[in-house]
């Protein structure tokens, strides 16, 4: 019988490896995909930067003929010509790339090769390097109009074929999404079954069953009874070792699953071990079944469950791979409306207001269309503000609105043929709007901290498969954007003393709009807000209102040393400082008082978001780029790894940690990082140095200090060191 179950698997885990060679291609492919895009938009930015640079040389030299033009001009020509010429070659190059590696993807994955190869097959169809090669023979006979019409050509016909790969990467991280969601629950369906094994062995050994063990049982728990025996007990176990074979094979169809058909094998083994030690009439049955129990039940069940994590995390990976698919789409639809407004509607109306004085009708001539342009630009801000919705987007989702509302306004003035400045300004202000929404929406780089240690498994942060703790870094990006436009706009107030009260009351509005969808975005997280409406005594409390000279070591002080239970939430608190102020500013506002202390409240809100921008950054890294470590074939997992009823029931768990403990650990560590970051200013403030008191600090350095502020002391002693204000020679 053990025979038989070596050798199958033996054939199993030879089957896992052919999958994982699939894998491997599939993450190829995946890869190769994102080349493949990242090429076509390099391509597209240089032939559009060629096209500029033809145009600007040809501006003055419209029907010149080349034999007539100036040898600098001639040279700049020639070159201009060559390098189009190379970028035809560069097109060329690409459609055959796609066409050589779609073949080679045809077998491992059908669905990827057949983009490539529509994506190649376009290339060719639409004559795009052919185009291109026309332009460099019609810019060195100074044909500027038909060069650049050529030119344009190979531009549409490269964003044609941008969008097919696009559409296609999307179609497949879709399809990702939906397997890793079959792929959850057929794990979950495994852990169900094995606890529910787990739950029998006890029941046999006449040992309590826990808490933990019951849930991850769920239903199956009811099937538990005093009817159990060993015998029905085995062949139970077996099948769920099959099943979980089957699970394995699936598994090795997904890109990237290396670790989970890891984990999913570990499971397998495990329970080939326990069905071996339950059949061995060798030993008494007391024995058969607390060695099977032991580690081998309990580590089945831990590796499924970590199989579960891994799942989610590539769930939760894909789900962001293609939301950001769709913010890049969107990010590129806002491109086009702004590039429509700027030329179609802002040039247009400045164009004729700058016009001294028209004949009758001549001005109506002029901007009759400019109401149907506008309406059109409206209709496609309606579009992406239905796919900001599926996103979630709520600042977005609240600017897009905000911007569809002014371009209303617009068209209204539009219609009664007033350009002067109150129209001029609302199409500035839609510029404006539409631009922080553009840049708000640009993918961050993600950088390295080379002192950052990467996320351990069950540390908290939104790789852990939950809710992630921050808003998204692109929303707050737009929030401060939208703050930084309202902190314009409020200087330009100040200094108008014959303003209309509506400018600060409409300015107060977009203070509190933006401050009550910082409150729907944070709630949305499952965390409490940023608290409601503040007495407008809070205003005064404000250490930038009340005074005091250093307000970044006040606020470090009233938010840091007041955060002495490590459960406390330090972002929490910075969340609802400014909430205040932006309360404070738009309160303000609405009486009519952009001055001094209303803009010095607004540069706070900034500083604030920065660093609320800079945690957020460092907690969508965390999810996107830490890996938990599986650990070595035939090793117990530990930590987060460790089977969750230890060695038995009532038995404590391996490290002494409960996920109260790690939840509690967690945050302190986040604390002290904040605390480290900001210490030099908190030190100073706290603990200044003199004369008198140096000779003695420096002779405490070598007490003992309890291990949990090792690392906080440690760094004041380098900052001490470091800072030149505590020099001898400056005492």
């Amino acid at each position: 019988q053990r025979d038989r179950m070596i050798e199958d698997t033996g054939d199993s885990i030879t089957q896992a490896t052919t999958n994982l060679g699939l894998v491997m291609e599939r993450l190829q492919t995946a890869q190769s995909l994102e080349a493949f895009i990242r090429r076509i938009e390099q391509e597209i930015a240089d032939q559009k930067l060629a096209e500029n640079d033809l145009r600007s040389t040809l501006k003055d030299h419209v029907g010149q003929r080349p034999e007539d033009m100036d040898k600098e001009t001639k040279d700049t020509l020639g070159q201009q010509a060559t390098y189009q010429e190379k970028l035809a070659e560069r097109t060329d190059q690409l459609q055959r790339d796609m066409d050589t590696t779609s073949g080679q993807l045809q077998k491992s994955d059908a669905s990827s090769a057949q983009v490539l190869k529509r994506a190649a097959d376009m290339t060719q169809s639409l004559g795009i390097s052919q185009s291109q090669s026309n332009a460099a023979g019609e810019a060195r006979q100074n044909l500027g109009s038909q060069a650049q019409r050529s030119q344009q050509l190979a531009v549409s016909g490269l964003e044609k074929v941008l969008g097919v790969l696009k559409q296609g990467q999307n179609e497949i991280l879709k399809k990702l999404v939906h397997k890793l969601d079959e792929l959850d629950k057929c794990v979950q369906l495994l852990i169900q079954r094995q606890a529910s094994h787990n739950c029998e062995n006890l029941t046999l050994q006449n040992k309590p069953i826990d808490d933990e063990l019951k849930k991850d049982a769920g239903t199956l728990i009811l099937t538990v009874g005093a009817k159990s025996e060993i015998g029905s007990m085995s062949a139970s176990q077996e099948q769920t070792e099959h099943n979980t074979r089957d699970v394995i094979t699936r598994a090795g169809d997904l890109p990237d699953s290396t670790e989970i058909v890891s984990m999913l094998t570990r499971a397998a083994e495990k329970m080939v071990d326990a069905i071996t030690t339950l059949r061995d009439e060798k030993l008494p049955q007391p024995e058969r079944l607390a060695g099977a129990y032991d580690p081998h039940q309990v580590g089945a069940l831990a590796s499924l469950k970590e199989a579960l994590k891994l799942i989610a995390k590539q769930k939760q990976k894909a789900k962001d791979d293609a939301d950001d698919a769709k913010k890049e789409d969107i990010r590129q639809a806002l491109m086009e409306v702004q590039e429509g407004q700027r030329t179609k509607i802002n040039g247009t109306t400045t164009r004729a207001a700058n016009v001294p004085s028209l004949p009758d009708g001549r001005l109506e001539a002029l901007i009759t269309h400019l109401p149907d342009e506008q309406q059109k630009l409206i209709d496609a801000l309606k579009k992406i503000g239905e796919d900001l919705q599926t996103l979630g987007a709520v600042e977005f989702t609240s600017a897009n609105d905000e911007v569809m509302s002014t371009m209303g306004t617009v068209k209204d003035l539009l219609t009664r043929l007033q350009v002067g400045k109150a129209t001029q300004a609302e199409e500035q202000a839609i510029d404006d709007e539409l631009t922080a929404m553009i840049d708000a929406l640009k993918k961050a780089p993600d950088d390295k901290d080379r002192y950052e240690e990467p996320d351990k498994p069950g540390s908290g942060g939104s790789g852990s498969g939950g809710k992630p703790r921050m808003p998204s870094e692109q929303e707050l990006r737009l929030m401060k954007n939208i703050q930084l436009i309202i902190n314009h706009l409020t200087a330009i107030a100040d200094g108008n003393q014959d303003r209309n009260k509506d400018v600060t009351r409409d300015l107060s509005r977009r203070q509190f709009r933006l401050r009550n969808n910082l409150d729907q975005i944070i709630k949305a997280l499952g965390a409490p807000g940023i608290g409601p409406e503040p007495d407008p005594e809070a205003i005064k409390n404000l250490p930038e209102v009340n005074g005091t000279d250093k307000v970044d070591d006040v606020e470090l002080t009233e938010i840091l040393l007041k955060n002495k239970n490590p459960k406390d939430d330090l972002t929490q608190k910075i969340f609802a400082l400014v909430g205040v102020r932006m309360w404070a500013s738009g309160h303000l506002l609405q009486e009519d008082r952009p001055g001094q202390t209303t803009q010095t409240i607004q540069k706070r809100i900034i500083a604030n978001l920065d660093k609320l921008i800079e945690m957020a950054h460092k907690d969508q890294k965390k999810g996107r780029g830490s890996k938990p470590q599986p650990g070595k074939p035939g090793e117990q997992p530990t930590g987060d790894q460790a089977p969750s009823a230890g060695g038995g029931p009532g038995q404590p768990k391996p490290n002494g940690t409960s996920p109260a403990n790690q939840d509690v650990a967690s945050s302190a560590s986040e604390n002290d990082a904040q605390l480290k970051e900001m210490l030099p200013a908190l030190a100073r403030t706290m603990f200044p140095t003199t004369p008198r008191n140096v000779p003695e600090t420096i002779e405490l350095r070598d007490e003992r200090v309890l291990e949990k502020f090792a690392n906080l002391v440690r760094d004041y002693y380098i900052m001490m060191a470091k800072d030149t204000s505590t020099s001898p020679h400056q005492r």
